[in-house]
């Protein structure tokens, strides 16, 4: 049996094509770092604990004490029964461990229990392949239904038949044709060979990539089914003899396994807990798939019936998750895990692993006093083997060790090895071992490891949703020597404790030595004082896979290499300049603070290649230097996204474009990861007063903006800051032009919201098609307003200020008043920040007389005639691509340089801007005098404070979308919060504010230190209280939490989770009913116009800038931050009660889970600011602050949805983001309440509110787990 099986059979060569054999890959233990932010204030140690400072003890404690026999007990009973996940057996192993781990002393151990899809073969009707005599319909042959007894072992009747998950069930008849392993080249050679494969059962053996992969393929060329086997010259080398008299598969052996993706298909992306919302699966296969063993698969020769009786069904599953809580840092987590179901006995895969887990639960890390630095997690998995659901399957004939790694993790594996003794005599360590007996025939200088550890176990979710640095790792046989894809009895009902003891470790040596070795790895992890991570092993691979793509055609079209040259050639230089500043810093160690700033950084290396977006075509992929590839699920890729689509290219399809779209995420990814080493990591290595800014027009992209920014950094230079630079962007810009008229009726909308145009087209029948609309200002977003035209067919919009909203009574207008005179015309842009742009409705807004408005009634009602309105609106504008300039300026923080406080204006006006923004960029600039000041003075911030002048905002945010898109990585990890100001003050009345409920309290503060600007008042804060803009003057100033998207804090909040405050000094709202200040967005925007009617003497804006300025100090400088979580607890009980759920539960929706939600934070958070009044203070240690100040922070990044709301993939904040029918004002429960106006229009969205009600639920719950002591 040395030869493929269907050349043995004289199939025709064009369905046969020789192929090298690639080494097997076999998945195994995840020894994990991670960060969530969970920690307990207190960390002293308990009375009768040692301060572990390195891990010597408990390496000699694990080498000491791991029994092997202990490993053979607990794998004997493990595999006894078959362990398929969602069945009795399998519930009944995860009690027994769970069981067994209490016994053992951790801190705790619970089952995580989650309800997921699984699916299961039909055991009254097995599945089958049957060969029929075409004439007569006879059954000629069909395969076994279940594999033959061989020991018994195998003789249980709770077998299931072999099956492959999430194969539909179908009945289907075709011709059969060979496709070798099944991979997209052998489909390809094949249909280069004429191969038409449309309706036929194609048979692939397993191996090189995963079986789900085949089956994919398949579908991609019209399949109508797959067969998979395991062909002898993979499985029966030498044709040797099988089981039960060797490890060798036999003819009858059927290896199972799934063809589905990872994780709940009825949940993507979330977590399947027991109040899901569960949505129809779209990614399972939808062509049937079924294993055989090569005993039957060498009568297959020619027209086939593949029956598949398969069935899916939501059924519970157990995690079991054992705790020993760290005495310094118990809110950093090492994680140890492996699985516990198995396809059958599971022996080997992966109950081997799972006896390995269990002896370390008892080597417990803790004994005799002795408890880790850092919190360990022992995580058992369940439904690991249909796809990741819920890892360590290792022991092979124990030839050499197998290790996948992050490249961050490469050393620490390294010294572990040198600490095991060997199992094998003729070497000292582990490591000597290793290194003399390489996996491939390659000579090495160190031992053989691989930066790919794909998804093919369960270390996948860690790397590429929380990048978590993982290793994997098993014994494994001789791979150059003996080149089969897999051990032979993988997932096959042989794969007992009779053939692992006899076959695969006799005495257990082997599995004693690797649970040693991941003991001890843990324990370096857990206990060194400095992460044993070494970065120069990242940015040298980097280095050497980029080298190693094929460019040579890149720059001919037009892939950006030179920007990729430049960022591999920063990361390393970044690596190097971190990794000599670590070696040669004596003190480092005896710094907690330090340490823990350092180790931060060191951590989030791995989450700074991450896209939020994942790679092409798999979003729950993300990580963009490793990841699985399209066409291989367990294989990962260097540089996956250009890889990828590189193949893609080389089979003949145009992906010129998605190159560029890949190599460009790849250096911006790389160069972010450059900026994560960095002391503060906002300064840009690719970078090759009020009279005086709004004295000439400043619209972005011109030169006069331009030349305003390199005032400004000028001006910030000469007031002392660390830094000043400008952060360049090429963006794409608007600009008017005087051709191409559209022509139409003119339709009056009144504001143009949506209830406006269903009124004039449900309720009085105008046909807006064709249409040209005017509409009034205000209300909504401009913007809105257009995209409601163009969803009704309209060809072109106007919009005027109406003297209703902007120059009421008919008031004097400018330039004897602020008000609006009837030639004013306010500028805006229509397109949203980075997440919609109009299509084909032009704008134009116009200035309109009294009588041009007294025309149209000023609501909709009664029957209105179009007029005809030719010439109008000039809207064919121009789109160009131009540089824009953000001003940055820093001042380093003297304790805590990576924690930043920012503070943010806009430069850029639509005309001269001396309200909006311009008023706000002096107040700017004046703060940079003053902190310039202080620091020249000695004083110097304990965080770093970074002011920001952006540019661009006024078309869409850009200016500062563009910079947090390009520091995004850092921003989550170090923004500590976002303060805008817009304009200073466009009124002296009163103040006025927006707010995360988180810095509520601290803004009150800052208020009550700022004398009033009226003697009537003491202090702003007073004033404030007492002349609220709601108009009800209550025990607290007015603040809204409904931050919306009209400036430059949106990206902050919505996309990093910065928790930020916009603020202002403005008019009587509550009785002066205008839209906004009326001259806002038009050419009488003047300095003049600022001086004589809005602030006088400048007393407002000085008011308002000291407020900017004592809130800025107060974040940066106090050591424990001003957050109440309390505040939000609140704000999110409130607006949750106000919402209308009166006909929820009669269409399904999940109120009960909810309510449990909200009280379960509610009861965090009361508890968790009980902890910090009791046991926290200024005098706390500087490590007990920062990991207080941590969760604090986290708390907003934890409302994030990494998936965006319905529509806004930009917007990410569940609690609190712009509606879809107004970009302006926040919805609190954004995508509940756009669900339920959409519902309330008639639309059916009922399933769309189930899912809405359950991220919102999911993610109050995931909140409140942040403030818990571990929060697992």
């Amino acid at each position: 049996m040395g030869t493929d099986l269907f050349e043995r059979r004289g199939i025709s060569p064009r369905y046969y094509i020789i192929f090298a054999i690639v080494v097997g890959v076999f998945f195994a233990a995840g020894v994990l770092i991670g960060w969530f932010s969970h920690t307990q204030p207190t960390t002293q140690s308990t009375s009768g604990q040692t301060e572990a400072d390195d891990s010597s003890y408990f390496i000699d404690f694990i080498l000491n004490n791991v029994n092997k026999d202990n490993i053979r007990n607990y794998l004997r009973e493990y595999s006894k029964e078959p362990r398929l996940e969602g069945t009795e057996k399998d519930a009944e192993l995860a009690r027994l461990m769970q069981s067994q781990w209490q016994a053992n002393g951790l801190d705790d151990v619970h089952l995580a229990t989650y309800n997921v899809l699984l699916s299961f073969p039909n055991k009254t009707n097995p599945n089958v392949i049957q060969i029929k005599d075409t004439t007569s319909g006879k059954v000629m042959f069909e395969t076994h239904k279940y594999e033959v007894v061989l020991t018994p072992a195998e003789n249980n009747s709770d077998v299931v038949p072999p099956y492959n998950a999430y194969s539909p069930a179908a009945d289907v008849t075709g011709d059969l044709i060979y496709v070798n392993y099944g991979r997209i080249e052998d489909f390809q050679l094949l249909g280069n060979m004429s191969v038409n494969f449309t309706g036929a059962i194609v048979i692939a053996r397993y191996g090189k990539i995963f079986r789900g992969d085949k089956v994919k393929n398949a579908q991609r060329f019209n399949a109508s089914g797959v067969i998979l086997y395991s062909d002898p010259i993979d499985y029966n080398v030498g044709e040797s003899k099988p089981y039960p008299d060797s490890w060798w598969l036999p003819p009858t052996g059927i290896q199972r396994g799934t063809v589905g993706s990872d994780g709940d298909q009825e949940t993507p992306l979330y977590p399947s807990t027991y109040y899901a919302n569960r949505v129809k699966a779209t990614s399972l296969p939808t062509i049937p798939c079924q294993p055989i063993g090569y005993i039957d698969a060498i009568e297959l020769l020619s027209k086939v019936r593949l029956n598949v009786n398969n069935y899916n069904e939501v059924r519970p599953v157990y995690n079991v998750i054992g705790l020993i809580r760290g005495s310094e840092e118990p809110d950093r987590y090492v994680l140890l895990g492996n699985h516990h179901d198995a396809w059958v006995f599971g022996a080997m895969d992966p109950l081997s692993g799972s006896a390995s887990l269990t002896e370390l639960t008892r080597c417990q890390y803790r004994a005799q006093g002795h408890r880790p630095r850092r919190t360990i997690v022992f995580c058992s998995w369940d439904a690991e083997e249909q796809g990741l659901l819920g890892s360590v399957e290792w022991v092979e004939p124990n030839y050499t060790l197998g290790i996948g790694s992050s490249p961050l993790l490469q050393d620490v594996a390294y010294e572990s090895a040198k600490l095991v003794p060997s199992q094998d005599p003729a070497y000292t360590t582990f490591y000597d071992m290793w290194l003399s007996r390489p996996r491939s025939i390659k000579t090495v200088t160190e031992p053989d490891l691989y930066y790919s550890l794909g998804s093919g176990s369960d270390q996948g979710a860690f790397y590429q949703r929380a990048g978590v640095s993982c290793i994997d790792m098993w014994m494994t046989y001789d791979e150059a020597r003996i080149p089969i894809p897999y051990y032979p009895l993988y997932h096959s009902s042989y794969e007992t404790f009779y053939a692992f003891e006899n076959f695969v470790d006799p005495g257990f040596l082997a599995s004693a030595a690797i649970t040693k070795f991941w003991g001890i790895l843990a324990s370096k992890m857990a206990n060194s004082k400095l992460l044993p991570y070494k970065v120069e092993r990242y940015s040298a691979a980097v280095s050497n896979f980029y080298s190693s793509l094929d460019k040579s055609s890149w720059q001919e079209h037009g892939v950006n290499v030179a920007a990729m040259d430049s960022a591999v050639h920063n990361f390393t230089k970044a690596t190097k300049a971190f990794q000599q500043k670590l070696d040669t810093d004596a003190s480092l160690l005896s710094s907690s603070l330090r340490l823990r700033m350092v180790n931060d950084r060191l951590m989030q290396l791995e989450r700074a290649f991450l896209d939020p977006e994942g790679l092409p075509g798999q979003p729950a992929q993300k990580h963009v230097m490793f990841a699985p590839s399209q066409f291989d699920a367990y294989v990962d890729n260097s540089f996956p996204g250009i890889v990828d689509t590189v193949l893609q290219i080389q089979l003949g399809n145009d992906k010129w474009d998605q190159l560029k779209q890949q190599v460009y995420i790849a250096t911006y990814t790389i160069q972010s990861a450059a900026f994560s080493l960095e002391d503060i990591g906002l300064c840009l290595p690719f970078m090759a007063r009020g009279k005086e800014y709004s004295k000439e027009p400043r619209l972005e992209g011109t030169e006069k903006d331009a030349e305003l920014a390199r005032l400004m950094q000028s001006q910030w230079q000469a007031n002392g800051l660390d830094d000043v630079h400008l952060a360049t962007y090429n963006v794409l810009l608007s600009f008017p032009n005087k051709t191409n008229p559209n022509v139409g009726d003119l339709v009056y909308v009144n504001y143009g919201r949506e209830k406006d145009f269903s009124y004039l087209t449900k309720t009085l029948s105008v046909n807006l098609t064709g249409a040209i609309v005017i509409a009034r200002y205000g209300k909504i977003y401009r913007g809105d307003k257009v995209k409601f035209a163009e969803r009704y067919n309209a060809a072109g919009v106007i919009l005027y200020s109406d003297p209703s909203d902007f120059n009421i009574d008919l008031s004097k207008p400018y330039p004897d008043s602020w008000w609006l005179p009837p030639t004013g015309i306010q500028r805006g842009v229509i397109a949203g920040w980075c997440q919609w742009r109009p299509g084909n409705a032009p704008t134009t807004p116009i200035g309109l007389t009294l009588r041009h408005c007294q025309k149209y009634p000023v609501s909709p009602s009664g029957t209105l005639t179009p007029l005809n309105f030719l010439g109008a609106p000039k809207g064919k504008q121009l789109l160009e691509v131009k540089p824009v300039y953000n001003v940055i300026g820093i001042i380093k923080g003297s304790e805590e340089p990576d924690r930043y406080v920012l503070l943010g204006n806009h430069h850029d006006a639509w005309a001269f801007g001396a309200f909006d923004p311009l008023s706000g960029a002096a107040s700017l600039t004046e703060l940079t005098r003053v902190f310039g000041q202080l620091l020249k003075q000695g004083h110097r911030p304990r965080r770093t404070v970074v002011f920001c002048s952006w540019d661009a905002e006024e078309q869409g945010l850009l200016g500062s979308n563009e910079w947090v898109e390009e520091h995004l990585k850092v921003l989550l990890q170090r923004g500590v919060a976002y303060l805008n100001v817009d304009y200073s003050a466009v009124s002296n009345f009163t103040m006025a504010a927006g707010t995360s409920p988180l810095l509520q309290d601290a803004l009150y503060e800052a208020a009550k230190l700022v004398p009033s600007i009226d003697p009537a008042f003491t202090t702003i804060y007073d004033m404030w209280l007492h002349r609220p803009t709601s108009g009800e003057v209550d025990k607290e100033p007015y603040v809204y939490y409904s931050l919306g998207s009209s400036s430059d804090m949106a990206a902050f909040y919505q996309r990093a989770g910065v928790s930020s405050v916009d603020m202002w000094i403005t008019y009587d709202e509550a009785n002066l009913p205008i839209i906004t200040y009326p001259l806002y967005h038009s050419s009488y925007e003047t300095f003049f116009a600022y001086d004589t009617f809005i602030d006088p003497g400048f007393v407002a804006n000085a008011a308002m800038t000291k407020v900017w300025g004592v809130m800025t100090s107060n974040l940066a400088n106090c050591k424990l931050l001003p957050f109440k979580v309390e505040r939000y607890s609140t704000a999110v009980s409130t607006f949750y009660t106000s919402l209308n759920k009166t006909s929820w539960k009669e269409h399904g929706v999940n109120i009960e889970a909810m309510d449990s939600a909200i009280m379960n934070f509610t009861k965090a958070t009361k508890a968790f600011q009980e902890q910090i009044d009791q046991s926290i203070s200024a005098k706390s240690s500087p490590l007990q602050l920062r990991m207080v100040n941590d969760r604090l922070m986290q708390l907003e990044r934890a409302f994030l949805d990494p998936e965006g709301l319905p529509g806004s993939p930009d917007q990410k904040h569940v609690m609190f983001a712009p509606s879809q029918f107004d970009n302006y004002v926040d919805n609190s429960f954004p995508g509940i309440v756009d669900t339920m106006v959409q519902i309330q229009q008639g639309y059916d969205k009922w399933d769309e509110l189930k899912q809405q009600v359950y991220i919102s639920t999911y993610t109050i719950q995931s909140v409140a787990s942040t403030l818990e002591d571990i929060g697992l």
